[in-house]
């Protein structure tokens, strides 16, 4: 059998890999890697290296979360898949001590007794437990790690009709000896020595400098994780579409997504929820107020009652702003990435003030060159590249309807029950806001990230990604 060996990165989940962990759960991390690292001895025991594993695990990731025993079933250690004892085992651990380089594997040697027992472990755990919730399986000495994926060990071992014959019958009491080293010696060892398959494993080693460097911190931070280790569903995935985000965002704008005959639509507020502050109500107000409508060639073409010729309008011109803001947030995001640089931030409160600051951004900046800017905006934009983009150019809609900055600024909007915003406390704010504030402050509570390179984060903020912008407006 050959073995075949992946770095941490190319082991994670890539979706997983680029989320970004938040600042207290890798300083928690980096204290109780210090914690294991020091109290590793060489010439401790197994037993002494698999309590100081437990409590690094325990501390780390696991604590009120899944439980983890030593010597179940003779494993040395295991993970369960959730809190309860009656809960499967999904991590199995085999530990041996550093000194002893008989039985521990080596990425040029696996033929050894840590990994003919991990082999029987798995066998009785698959087979007499009828476990299939196995997700990893590990062997390390506390500095050398092995980890399986049970992938291998269901293609290579469980899907072997010879080899599960072998146990079988050895576990029965049909062959020689129900000795678990005649197992090791006379079934698992020749299985391996025989066997053309390869195995692929994870392999790294523990030292100080693996948390020296950001990349690697997270990338250790994650191999350990309940969502790497267990497979879980883990949150945050950037390629979906974040709900919360979803919602809120609705509540700014002044929609609400309902849900006929399993066909989900956007629909506007009913009247004791709709709000004059919202996108959608302004941009109604002004389409009323004005009697655009009227004015329109072939209103029809938007609905049939004035209602939904209203309704469809003002719909159109909100997607149309939003979907330029979020393009910006993205690009702001980028900017202040690439050149490693806060004053890149433009895209705030405390720059655009009104709606008509806004239109100058979207046709007055971005739409042109930089050299061919106004002397004013060359210095409040200066940082700001020129847009070759029919995003940013006015829509036959704009021109015949309501450009953006005809919405009023006055208007406040309360703050959604379940928003993102908080505090300096932590607590979630209530009470209203300017529509524009209340916009940029809710972005700015997410990370618009659009690479696949993970960073620590100071905020708990939920990456939001242009893959995800897509998915925004889809029921449109």
């Amino acid at each position: 059998m050959k073995l075949e060996i992946k770095n941490i990165s190319n082991s994670l989940n890539k979706a997983f890999l680029a989320q970004c962990p938040y600042i207290d759960e890798i300083t928690l991390f980096k204290e109780n890697y210090a914690i294991l690292l020091n109290a590793i001895k060489p010439n401790d025991n197994e037993e002494t290296l698999k309590d100081y594993i437990n409590n690094f695990f325990r501390d780390t990731y696991y604590k009120n979360k899944f439980t983890i025993k030593e010597n179940i079933n003779n494993i040395d250690l295991v993970i369960y898949n959730g809190k309860d004892d009656n809960d499967k085992i999904g991590v199995i651990i085999e530990t041996k001590a550093l000194k002893n380089n008989a039985e521990m594997i080596t990425i040029n040697d696996l033929n050894k007794k840590a990994f003919q027992e991990l082999i029987q472990y798995y066998l009785e755990e698959r087979i007499i437990n009828k476990n299939i919730e196995i997700k990893h399986l590990i062997i390390t000495n506390s500095i050398d790690w092995f980890i399986f994926n049970v992938s291998e060990f269901e293609r290579i071992f469980y899907q072997n009709k010879i080899l599960i014959k072998n146990y079988n019958d050895w576990y029965n009491k049909h062959l020689e000896s129900k000795n678990k080293d005649w197992f090791y010696s006379s079934i698992a060892k020749p299985f391996i020595e025989d066997t053309e398959e390869t195995i692929f494993c994870t392999h790294f080693q523990l030292n100080e400098s693996l948390i020296n460097a950001e990349s690697s911190l997270i990338e250790l931070y994650k191999i350990f994780s309940p969502e790497h280790l267990l497979k879980l569903t883990f949150q945050n995935d950037s390629n979906k579409l974040n709900r919360e985000f979803y919602n809120e965002l609705l509540h700014i704008i002044g929609l609400q997504e309902t849900k006929v005959n399993n066909v989900r639509r956007i629909e506007r507020l009913n009247e004791k929820e709709k709000h004059d502050g919202s996108f959608i109500e302004n941009t109604i107000n002004i389409l009323l107020s004005d009697e655009i409508i009227h004015n329109l060639k072939e209103p029809e073409r938007f609905g049939e009652t004035e209602t939904e010729q209203l309704f469809s309008i003002g719909l159109e011109l909100c997607i149309t702003w939003l979907n330029r803001i979020l393009f910006l947030k993205l690009l702001e995001s980028q900017l202040v990435k690439y050149n490693s640089n806060k004053e890149y931030l433009f895209l705030n409160y405390s720059k655009i003030r009104d709606f008509e600051e806004l239109r100058e951004l979207f046709f007055e900046v971005l739409a042109v060159r930089q050299a061919e800017r106004k002397k004013v905006f060359q210095l409040k934009y200066e940082k700001i590249p020129y847009l070759n983009s029919s995003l940013f150019e006015l829509t036959e809609l704009e021109k015949d309807t309501v450009k953006i900055n005809q919405l009023k600024n006055h208007y406040e909007l309360p703050i959604f029950n379940t928003t993102v915003l908080k505090d300096d406390d932590g607590k979630k704010i209530t009470g209203s806001k300017p529509i524009l504030q209340y916009l940029f402050e809710f972005l700015d509570s997410y990370n618009f990230a659009s690479d696949n390179k993970a960073e620590i984060q100071v905020k708990n903020k939920t990456i939001i990604n242009s893959s995800v912008l897509g998915l925004i407006f889809d029921n449109n």
